[in-house]
């Protein structure tokens, strides 16, 4: 049996941690637009903008999920203070 697009694995490999609400609003987001989905943590530890490591387990984990998974990578950003943006950013 193939999986309709309601059925759709989506796993999640993030460096966003555990102690606020950013994962939750990223499972919230998926749901919103999908309620069937399935939602697989592989993690949300990675070293924050460490992309390699990311790389490697983003590696060591695909191949045991299902065909037609989508894998949600996401690394924190920073966010610079408007007026900072303003100087790095001038607009266009």
């Amino acid at each position: 049996m193939k999986a309709g697009r309601g059925d759709r694995v989506i796993t999640l490999l993030t460096d966003f941690g555990l102690a606020d609400y950013f994962v939750g609003a990223v499972k919230g987001a998926i749901l919103s637009v999908n309620p069937s989905a399935t939602i697989v943590d592989i993690t949300h530890e990675i070293p924050p903008q460490d992309i390699e490591t990311g790389a490697f387990t983003l590696f060591g984990a695909y191949k045991t999920f299902p065909a037609g998974t989508v894998d949600l990578r996401g690394s924190g950003v920073h966010i610079a203070p408007p007026s900072q943006a303003r100087k790095s950013n001038p607009p266009s």
